[in-house]
């Protein structure tokens, strides 16, 4: 297990790797700012994470959504009697979560908490609605600070795979709503501390604008969802058969076209 603190100013990233995770190439990052802890980490190093939190004196948690990457710590946090924030679907989603086997083999299998936390309100961080990633999804935003801890809302800009649950044309919508408060510092939940923040919002709002444009004119014309992948997206990464197709750039491709029936598309 790998924890690896790095300061920026008045915020802790707290980089988490797992030798599990570190095969796939993944890491994930939780931050303690103002006395709390934003994200929980997966489950492998959960406990890890919480021995940090207390040595720097964390008053409670929030949890931007239910994926087991930024969850994953709950019940760590429980056991010790730590409050943590969250949304009412994030809670509920946790209740009943289901992780597929390829993510606990990278993340660790994550435990029972959201109904045995208390309540976490901090003050001056707020979390608001950021969805499209998923349903639940929150970004911490300090308006006083100017200071913004993302999630999984960026990522990158040309992200070009997806899971089941995304809704590329409200991510899209969201980016640009969120850039709108032109976040003087933007941490994502992957990525750290992310330069010129406003633009690289901007930029992948317009990156996947692009895209759905283009699968939109494909589906239009009766292709499969597999051949739209292979033309715009390119070749597959292994993630897709690991996951069996769960996560993938046909399933970016399949997300644009559940959003036309969902309402969001022409």
């Amino acid at each position: 297990m790998s924890v690896t603190l790095e300061p920026h100013g008045d915020v802790l990233r707290v980089r988490l790797s797992h030798w599990r995770s570190r095969v796939v190439g993944y890491e994930v990052s939780a931050y303690i700012y103002r006395d709390t802890l934003i994200d929980t980490g997966f489950p492998a190093v959960a406990d890890e994470l919480a021995a940090v939190a207390f040595e720097h004196g964390v008053a409670g948690a929030l949890v931007t959504h239910h994926h087991e990457d930024h969850s994953g710590g709950v019940a760590a946090l429980a056991a010790h009697r730590l409050p943590v924030g969250m949304s009412p679907v994030t809670r509920q989603l946790l209740r009943g979560l289901h992780v597929p086997l390829y993510r606990k083999i990278v993340w660790g299998s994550i435990g029972r908490g959201p109904d045995l936390v208390a309540p976490y309100v901090p003050s001056g961080l707020t979390l608001l609605a950021a969805p499209g990633h998923s349903v639940d999804h929150h970004v911490v935003w300090d308006a006083e600070r100017s200071t913004m801890f993302g999630g999984d809302l960026w990522l990158g800009v040309k992200v070009r795979v997806a899971h089941p649950g995304e809704d590329p044309r409200l991510h899209a919508r969201t980016l640009r709503a969120i850039a709108a408060l032109r976040p003087d510092r933007f941490f994502d939940g992957h990525r750290g501390l992310v330069p010129n923040a406003t633009g690289a919002l901007i930029a992948k709002a317009v990156w996947i604008e692009s895209m759905i444009a283009a699968v939109d004119d494909r589906i239009n014309f009766g292709w499969a969802d597999r051949r739209i992948a292979n033309e715009l997206l390119g070749r597959e990464p292994f993630t897709r058969w690991v996951s069996n197709g769960e996560y993938s750039k046909q399933m970016f491709v399949k997300a644009v076209r559940n959003s036309r029936t969902a309402g969001g598309g022409r």
